[in-house]
């Protein structure tokens, strides 16, 4: 097969997001607290990651999704050109844009409601022809219709792309024939626990995170990323069996700050791959790409929003110069 051109395909979630924060705390049932403000954004798990893979080096993004007639999906089509993302496969299907509504507590933790609106809309056959020219890996998310998912992974392994899949969000066991076209599967920890039938994310820590990312490993991907939030990310693949570690940083909001993960791990990822198919050394690997990754999603925790959140290639050098992935 011939050498692919790098770069990220992404399959996903295109939302307006309505943030309501300031509150002392999040209400329990039939419950009403008082927050201080309301922001309205651009989100969606899909639109995040290409929007973390287009800032932090992706040789080329593009974009797979649909949006509906109304004025929110012009403006996160045009939000998504403005960042040098193609667009020609956001399609527009009628109806309402997809909406999340996000809302944050004190510390920052956030709890969110979608409505899937025009991502519901999108099909197999939008993908005809999607990954002929160019890319290398495509990252998926849960977020569109399971058939579409499916088939964009089997589609993507066909014309030798390395699938990236961000198991989230997660609602139970994944079917095998997702599972056995995934290269990369990363959840975090409670989609984790999810995935493995676990009574919650309890179960996936310290000492059992291994086991779990083994258990993973076994249902078909070579390499498992477990989101560990402040604590960084568990890699098991291509040698490793660790803990990557993240710095600490003073939260403010984290929304956004896993698909800042995934972003970046897929764009770093679409880089070495093209240095080993060309034969060339970089000087750093995987555990490098998935440590870098960590330390973009720290400074994504830093910030207020969703795309707004995901830093650039450059600021992430800037605040962390001894990371060596190029």
């Amino acid at each position: 097969m011939a050498l692919r051109l790098p770069g990220v395909h992404t399959l996903g979630g295109v939302n307006r997001d309505l943030t309501l924060s300031g509150f002392s705390r999040l209400p329990g049932a039939g419950e009403t607290v008082a927050g201080a403000s309301v922001r309205e954004g651009a989100g969606g798990k899909g639109l995040n990651q290409v929007t973390a893979s287009a800032r932090n080096g992706s040789a080329w993004t593009g974009m797979i999704g649909c949006v509906g007639t109304d004025s929110a999906g012009a403006q996160l089509r045009q939000a998504l050109a403005k960042e040098g993302i193609n667009v020609s496969r956001v399609h527009i299907v009628e109806g309402a844009t997809g909406t999340a509504v996000i809302t944050l507590d004190g510390a920052g933790e956030n709890r969110i409601l979608v409505a899937d609106g025009a991502n519901a809309q999108l099909r197999p056959f939008h993908l005809e022809g999607a990954f002929a020219e160019r890319g290398n890996v495509l990252q998926l998310q849960l977020e569109s219709p399971m058939e579409t998912v499916i088939a964009a992974a089997e589609s993507a392994r066909r014309e030798g792309l390395k699938v990236v899949l961000d198991a989230g969000p997660a609602e139970g066991p994944l079917p095998l024939a997702l599972l056995r076209n995934v290269d990369i599967l990363s959840p975090n920890q409670s989609e984790a626990a999810t995935l493995l039938g676990l009574k919650d994310a309890s179960e996936v820590n310290g000492a059992t995170v291994s086991g779990v990312a083994r258990a993973l490993q076994a249902l078909g991907p070579s390499i498992v990323v477990i989101k560990m939030g402040g604590e960084g990310a568990y890699l098991l693949g291509e040698g490793y069996d660790e803990q990557v570690v993240a710095p600490v940083v003073g939260v403010k909001d984290t929304v956004g700050a896993g698909d800042t993960l995934t972003g970046a791990l897929s764009a770093k990822y679409s880089t070495l791959l093209a240095a080993r198919a060309a034969g060339a050394g970089l000087g750093w690997d995987l555990r490098d790409v998935v440590r870098y990754s960590t330390h973009a999603a720290a400074i994504a925790v830093t910030r207020e929003g969703a795309q707004a959140s995901i830093p650039w290639e450059a600021e992430v050098r800037e605040r962390y110069p001894h990371l060596r992935v190029s």
